[in-house]
């Protein structure tokens, strides 16, 4: 069996780091800056190796022309009620994942990842699917833009709207809400979002996973806890 050459070994180092780098559930700015200069690093060294292929050429303009086609001719909006829906659906799907304070991945997650995560997922989809390039850039300014809790409660970089404050989840009627509306904690060390239905979904550090919930419950401390009720800014409209 022959020995990998230096430049094999490189290769799979590189790729291994990759791996690792995509698969770490906790997010972080120099993780992903990180994860953004290999990305460009590799694909540029695939595309100089490939740079005499007419095969791989084409390959490129087709998809340029495709992507370029999608994002304008085939553009359609991404309306609040289908933002919303395809919000509370990304969130259901973390349902049992396990909490990690600084995640924001199905391998682990915390409070504000997992109400960012879900925006993020309803966001880059619609975008996708709809070819809409202002959904998929808003997907990408929340991902590389970490946020706390308290973050989200302030409305840094103008992402969320106050909706209501000093109020309690156990003496909050839910027609006063919207499936996807934030409460944040006056302390601002804990968030989860509203489902519908009396159901708040959260990532609890206590019981250590993702779970939903209905209000009023006397075992949930956070239920009880003086809260702020926000908005995603896009929801708003």
């Amino acid at each position: 069996m022959n020995a990998f050459s230096l430049s094999q070994r490189r290769q799979w180092l590189l790729g291994i780091l990759w791996a690792l780098l995509t698969l770490c559930p906790v997010n972080r700015l120099l993780l992903r800056a990180s994860w953004l200069a290999l990305t460009a690093g590799m694909l540029a060294w695939l595309l100089w190796r490939g740079r005499r292929s007419r095969s791989l050429r084409w390959l490129l303009v087709a998809v340029i022309v495709s992507a370029g086609g999608w994002f304008t001719v085939g553009s359609r909006p991404v309306t609040t009620p289908e933002l919303r829906a395809a919000y509370v659906q990304a969130l259901a799907g973390y349902a049992g994942v396990s909490y990690l304070w600084g995640g924001e991945s199905r391998l682990g997650i915390d409070c504000s990842g997992l109400v960012r995560r879900g925006f993020i997922d309803a966001n880059l989809w619609l975008g996708l699917t709809h070819g809409n390039a202002a959904a998929v850039a808003t997907a990408v300014r929340l991902w590389w833009h970490d946020q706390s809790a308290a973050a989200l409660r302030d409305g840094e970089a103008g992402t969320t709207v106050a909706v209501m404050d000093q109020v309690t989840l156990n003496t909050l009627g839910g027609d006063m809400l919207q499936p996807g509306d934030i409460m944040v904690t006056a302390s601002g060390i804990h968030c989860m979002v509203y489902l519908g239905d009396s159901r708040w979904l959260q990532a609890d550090p206590t019981r250590g996973l993702v779970f939903a919930e209905s209000v009023p419950s006397r075992t949930n401390p956070w239920y009880a806890s003086p809260a702020q009720i926000v908005r995603w800014r896009q929801l708003a409209v």
